[in-house]
C-alpha cells in the first residue's frame, strides 16, 4: 500500500474524509466527473478487483413492539471495487457503493476514491471537483434550511388564549 497507513488514506486536510468524497463527487454533472475519471484513468492500468453490480439492496429493519426484523423496502445499489496500477509498477485501490442503478458509474467513482485516498497523479482535478460538490450541497442545504425556518410554526402563541375555552 505504498507506505501510507489507514489514517492518511481515510482523511485528507484539503478534502476532508473519505466518506464524503461521493458525496460531493456525486452532488456534480454525471458527465462532468465521468469525462474527468476517464482521463485521468488513461494515465493507470485499470483493473476490477469484482466485477461491477448493480441491483437492489434491501433494508432490514427491527420492530421494536415484537423484536421481529422485517424489510423496510428496496433501494437500487451499484457497487465497484478496482485496483490502478500506476507508472513505477505500484498498486492502489478504491471503491464505491452508491444508490443508484448504474455499475458504470460506481466505477467511476471508485477510480476516483483511489486517486484521491492516494493522492496520485490526477489528485489536483478531482481535488476541485470535490470541493465543488461540497460547495453546491451547502448551497442546498442552505436553502433547504431557509424553507423549513419559512414554515416553522410557534405554537408558544397557543398558550396565551384568554381562558373562556378551558372552562366547560
Amino acid at each position: 500500500m505504498s507506505g501510507l497507513d489507514h489514517n492518511s488514506i481515510c482523511t485528507n486536510e484539503d478534502i476532508g474524509g473519505r466518506a464524503g468524497w461521493t458525496s460531493a463527487l456525486m452532488a456534480l454533472p454525471r458527465k462532468q466527473l465521468v469525462s474527468t475519471v476517464d482521463e485521468i484513468a488513461k494515465e493507470f492500468n485499470v483493473r476490477l478487483i469484482a466485477l461491477p453490480a448493480s441491483g437492489l439492496g434491501m433494508l432490514k429493519f427491527k420492530d421494536s413492539a415484537l423484536e421481529q426484523s422485517f424489510f423496510l423496502g428496496e433501494f437500487p445499489l451499484a457497487t465497484a471495487s478496482v485496483e490502478l496500477t500506476l507508472t513505477d509498477g505500484r498498486q492502489i485501490q478504491g471503491a464505491a457503493q452508491i444508490m443508484e442503478d448504474d455499475s458504470s458509474y460506481a466505477t467511476s467513482l471508485a477510480i476516483a476514491d483511489a486517486v484521491l485516498a492516494h493522492k496520485v497523479s490526477g489528485y489536483e482535478g478531482l481535488k476541485a471537483l470535490v470541493q465543488l460538490g461540497k460547495q453546491k450541497i451547502l448551497r442546498e442545504q442552505a436553502i433547504r434550511n431557509s424553507m423549513l425556518t419559512r414554515t416553522k410554526v410557534d405554537f408558544s402563541l397557543l398558550s396565551m388564549t384568554d381562558g373562556d375555552d378551558d372552562e366547560l
